[in-house]
């Protein structure tokens, strides 16, 4: 079944979604992998700030979406799923 099929992809998973877990996803969802894995970024907050532009919002130069977009914004595109959670534990 399509579900069997999903459960043998290999699943990668970041945690963090700063510069480093955000570009790691976007890359690695762009590499020719001979079978493509499912990807996941998680991060506890919903929004990816970046913070050199952060002083533009504060000085209304720059909207909210700007300076901080959200992570399914910047994913829509790209074959990766974002998660907002905190992580608990690893197992």
């Amino acid at each position: 079944s399509e579900e069997e099929e999903e459960e043998k992809r290999p699943h990668i998973v970041i945690l963090g979604g700063g510069f480093g877990g955000l570009n790691t996803a976007i890359t690695l969802s762009t590499l020719p992998f001979d079978i493509k894995p499912r990807i996941t970024l998680i991060d506890k907050k919903d929004r990816f700030v970046f913070l050199p532009l952060l002083y533009e919002l504060c000085v209304n130069d720059a909207s909210l979406d700007e300076v901080a977009p959200t992570y399914t914004d910047l994913l829509k595109d790209v074959n990766v799923e974002f998660l907002c959670a905190e992580l608990q534990g690893i197992d």
